[in-house]
Order: structure tokens, then sequence, then C-alpha cells
């Protein structure tokens, strides 16, 4: 149990104990009255952690509104499957948008990837760092390919603009809350072309930063884009079954691909030829809220040279 889990119990058995009783709770949690007691005064012989984690347990379930059901703290956070920051202290909800579209402006402007886990769940996600146990080869499994690259979406530098809530220290300097503003250059575009995105919604420098930075690693990782045939469902004979958000190393020589790539769509058929995969990857950067390294995923090109 980590120390901020301990807390968190220590505040639920605190509150749930002041809102009943501690023989309401002791019965709850499956303890005596006057172990409870123990705990909440930090005097219990045995292990207090194992009484807390059970109040983590039972009082700290909240209800999912994408499982429909109550869950644990830690069920909560295996849905997540990633940190998404601060709560957002507020949020507009725009005239006539769909539930998604709101969704998906909040995960722009936290950085993160809104995807599913098969059973129909939302998950809540960045790039992948788990690797597939298979690589994708030309002349081996790979049974087509095409691939699509270019750079007409990426810019010179990008630029996040928007404001905040003004306060009373503001109040001299206005611009300080209306002109909250964060950048970040893309060096591999070496003529001036400028991108200029509004905000989502208010936020400060450290949110539109993360924002800026998502702009850019996106559209980088689209600039790179291939779709990929392969025989069967599984990754190997009776292996696991491909899944997106993995990462897959690629040696195709008629695209010029020996990297590794992040799979961002699965799609399975079956037919006369038997069952097959497609999967489409792009660079794992597409899905980052990191800044751009100076070391980036490279495409070869034929005949000398490299696509960024």
């Amino acid at each position: 149990m980590t120390e901020e889990e301990r807390q968190t119990a220590a505040t639920l058995l605190e509150t749930a104990c002041q809102e009943t009783s501690n023989a309401e709770v002791a019965k709850k949690l499956g303890y005596s009255r006057g172990a409870i007691s123990c705990v909440r005064r930090g005097c219990y012989a045995g292990d207090a952690d194992k009484v807390l984690a059970k109040a983590l347990e039972i009082f700290g379930r909240v209800s999912c509104p994408y499982l429909r059901r109550e869950i644990t703290q830690s069920e909560c956070r295996a849905v997540l499957g990633t940190d998404t920051g601060a709560p957002f202290t507020e949020f507009s909800v725009q005239e006539g948008e769909a539930a998604f579209e709101l969704l998906d402006r909040a995960a722009r402007q936290r950085g993160v990837l809104l995807t599913a886990d098969g059973l129909g769940n939302l998950v809540i996600a960045r790039a992948g760092t788990a690797r597939v146990d298979v690589a994708l080869a030309k002349g081996e499994n790979i049974l087509n390919a095409r691939g699509k690259f270019s750079h007409k979406d990426r810019f010179s530098t990008y630029i996040v603009k928007g404001q905040r809530r003004v306060t009373d220290d503001d109040i001299s300097k206005p611009e300080v809350a209306t002109q909250v503003m964060a950048s970040i250059p893309d060096t591999g575009v070496t003529r001036y072309r400028p991108l200029i995105v509004l905000a989502e919604d208010m936020g400060d420098g450290a949110t539109y930063q993360q924002r800026v930075n998502w702009e850019c690693n996106t559209r980088l990782g689209k600039s790179i884009r291939t779709r990929i045939t392969v025989q069967g469902w599984r990754t190997t004979e009776g292996g696991a079954l491909w899944q997106t958000n993995r990462l897959v190393s690629i040696r195709d020589d008629w695209q010029g691909l020996d990297t590794e790539l992040l799979i961002a769509k699965v799609s399975f058929s079956i037919g006369e030829d038997g069952t097959k995969t497609v999967l489409e990857l792009t660079n794992p950067a597409a899905f980052d809220v990191e800044p751009l390294k100076a070391k980036q995923t490279k495409k070869k090109k034929k005949g000398g040279g490299e696509w960024l």
C-alpha cells in the first residue's frame, strides 16, 4: 500500500465512522469495533494496512459511467490506463456537441488517447510500451503492404493560444490571463510554416504546453503511416491476438522501413483464403505528450537520405 493510498483509506475510514459508528463500520469491514477504534487512534497492534486496504476496497468505490457499475479505485486506474493529470476545474460543453466530441476535446487538452479494450469499455491511454513478440518482415509474414509518407500536415512551429480565468491579482496585468500561450518547433520542417491552434478550453501554461506537444507529435506520427496485412489473427501460432497500442518491429525494404512502429488499428477478417489481420501502424510519437527528441524515428528512403 502506497502512502497516498494509506492516507486516502484513513480519510475514508474516518468519514465512514463519523457518518455512522465504529460498530457499523466494523461490521462492514469484518473487524471488531475495538480494532477499528485502534486503527483510527493509530495504536492498532496488528497490521493496520490490512484494515485500511479493506476500508479502501469497501468505501473507496466510485460509480463508473463506462462500466455502469460501482468499481474500486484500483479498477478505475486500470480502466484509465494512464495518468490524466489534475481534474479539470471547469470544462464547457458546447451547444449541440456530442458526448464523444466533448471527450475528444478533453483528451486533446490532456494529450491522451481514447480507445476501447475489445469489451466495449472506454480506455484512456497514451502510446504503449509493450512490444509484440514477433517482427513484421517482407518475405516472411507480410502478405501485402502500402504506406503513406507525407509532410503536408507538418509545420515548422506550433502555437497554442487561449486564456485562463482572471483573478484579482490579474487586474493590473489582464494580458497574463487573456494571452496564455505555449509553442514548440518541429525541427523536421526547415521552412517557416507556423500553425496557430486555439485551445479547446481555458487552461494554464502547463496545460497548453501539453496540448501543443500533442499537436506537434500527432502530426509527426501521422506523416508516417503504413497498412500491413498478415495471415491469421494471432501474432504466432497459438499466441495472443493482434492488439492496438503495441509496438512492433518492421523490416520492409520495399517501403524502406526498418524501425519500430505503433499499432493504431487492427481489423480481423475471414474468407475463402482463411483468416487475415490488417494492421495500421504509425510513429509512436503520434500519441506522446513529451517534446520531440533530437533523435526521431526515421524511414530510410531508397537511394539515400531519410524521412523524419
